[in-house]
């Protein structure tokens, strides 16, 4: 395939040290070229990479101090990429909602992959505005404050396996990496280290906007603590020894993390990580295995001291599992093969591999005259029990629910949340699901003259919605959407 890889400019491709964005798409890059396709990468001028590279800026904005303002640089990236549009079968975005209006016309073969928290009260009606645009989560928890939008997959981030060798032994301390920042947590790491009597080593940036915060905040407590060293920003080499060496990562975050790369970064290298349990580390972490998922520092203080317990070996086996560059690529080798087949699709992305391949093979196929539809992946039902969820799912899955459904671009959108989904978390229900036969044309297909979502039509858009068995379930429900558009009736 021709695909196009679209980066931030604030960073080069991949960073020269801070920069989980600009990583993570040198290494879908790299992998997509070392599969065979051919990658075009919009990035600046000082990233390497096998791809083809068009150079948007001299060097990486951050860098720059020339450079006062990003947003002209972008704007410039967005039209050169505008212009060689139809040279690609998918354009794949990874700088927010920039290009979100240049990309109407060719929306269906562009994929955007969402890095950043989407809990901000400015986003919904952005979102809402351009709810046909295909989006990509990087985690299920990251998709709960969002209104109604084109989801077409979750795909978790993977690193290469080499990236980061496993280290057996480690040094004695406790690693905080990242960012200095309220929501990152380095106070609280700082209490951690010093009531659990570990040495804690430092290594983070801090931009100009968290200055304040780590004159008045953070640095005072370093002064106080011996036991705390500040390294400062670390290259891709440093890191290895820096995670590896460490008895655990510290993760004490205090804000909706959407994934937090760090944290399979330290388990490439065999080290557990402690996490405060926010945003999407249940996701990542396995309890228990990989590391522990605390709630208070007083809970990260005990499981340190059992942090002899887990098993290195393992924790490494678990990233080789669910985290390596390949299973990433795969995931988005499927997407962009189902946005630009012109059959039936079917697009699951869950935490491991067997459930990936359960869901795959679960969907009746339907027959499609034109382009599908694959408008949502529900990814839990957390408030349910599971003896309810055990007594549900087994007679909702044995009856196969096909549903009748508008043929605007809010269909599943309107249709099958409204009603169905408890906001704002937008969880799942399948008791509460109900056919939709025979409801009246909405306001966008009577005014576009279509007679799809009409009772007496001659075609009908079809879905079929299947939860893949309560044993999934117990670890990571999902929702499959397969969808066929004009199906005869």
């Amino acid at each position: 395939m021709k695909i196009a890889q679209i980066a931030p400019l604030t960073e080069s491709v991949p960073p020269r040290t801070y920069g989980g964005t600009e990583r993570i798409v040198s290494y879908l890059t790299e992998e997509l070229v070392r599969q065979g396709h051919e990658v075009t990468l919009f990035a600046s001028a000082d990233s390497r990479t096998s791809a083809e590279l068009v150079a948007c800026c001299d060097v990486a904005l951050r860098l720059n101090p020339r450079v006062q303002d990003g947003g002209p640089h972008h704007v410039m990236m967005l039209e050169r990429v505008r212009r060689r549009a139809d040279e690609f079968d998918v354009l794949h975005f990874h700088v927010d909602v920039l290009h979100f209006p240049i990309i109407r016309d060719f929306a269906r073969r562009t994929v955007t992959t969402l890095h950043g928290r989407l809990d901000l009260p400015d986003l919904a009606q952005l979102y809402a505005m351009f709810d046909d645009v295909p989006l990509v989560s990087i985690s299920f928890d990251q998709r709960r404050p969002m209104p109604p939008v084109n989801w077409v997959g979750t795909v978790h981030h993977g690193l290469p396996r080499d990236l980061l060798p496993f280290h057996p032994n480690t040094s004695g301390y406790l690693a905080f990496l990242g960012r200095i920042s309220p929501e990152k947590g380095p106070e609280a790491a700082i209490e951690i280290a010093a009531r659990a009597g570990f040495p804690l080593k430092i290594a983070a940036k801090i931009d100009k906007v968290d200055q304040s915060f780590w004159k008045e905040r953070v640095e005072p407590q370093l002064l106080r603590h011996s036991n705390v060293e500040f390294i400062g920003e670390i290259d891709e080499r440093q890191k290895a020894d820096f995670l590896g060496n460490a008895v655990a990562l510290l993760f004490p975050i205090d804000w909706p993390e959407p994934f937090g790369l760090v944290t399979i970064e330290a388990m490439a290298c065999g080290t557990p990580v402690v996490a405060f349990r926010r945003g999407a580390i249940p996701e990542i972490i396995d309890d228990g295995v990989s590391g522990w998922i605390v709630d208070t520092v007083e809970e990260a203080v005990g499981a340190l001291r059992r942090i002899d317990s887990l098993d290195r070996a393992r924790v490494r086996q678990t990233f080789e599992k669910r985290f390596t560059v390949e299973r990433m690529c795969s995931d988005y080798v499927a997407l962009y093969r189902a946005l630009t087949n012109t059959g039936t699709a079917t697009l699951a992305f869950d935490r491991d591999e067997s459930m990936r391949r359960r869901a795959r093979s679960a969907p009746l196929r339907l027959p499609a005259q034109g382009m599908f539809i694959a408008r949502h992946l529900v990814p839990e039902v957390p408030q349910y029990s599971n003896s309810l969820v055990q007594m549900v799912l087994p007679m909702w899955c044995a009856s196969f629910w096909v549903a009748r459904l508008h043929a605007c671009g809010s269909s599943l959108g309107g249709r099958y949340r409204t009603g169905r989904f408890s906001e704002p978390q937008r969880s799942f229900a399948p008791w509460r699901m109900q056919p939709v036969w025979g409801r009246r044309p909405c306001g966008a297909c009577r005014r576009a003259g279509t007679p799809l979502c009409s009772p007496l039509g001659s075609a009908r858009l079809w879905a079929d919605l299947i939860l893949c068995g309560q044993n999934a379930l117990r670890t990571q429900p999902f929702c499959l959407l397969t969808v066929a558009e004009n199906t005869p009736v």
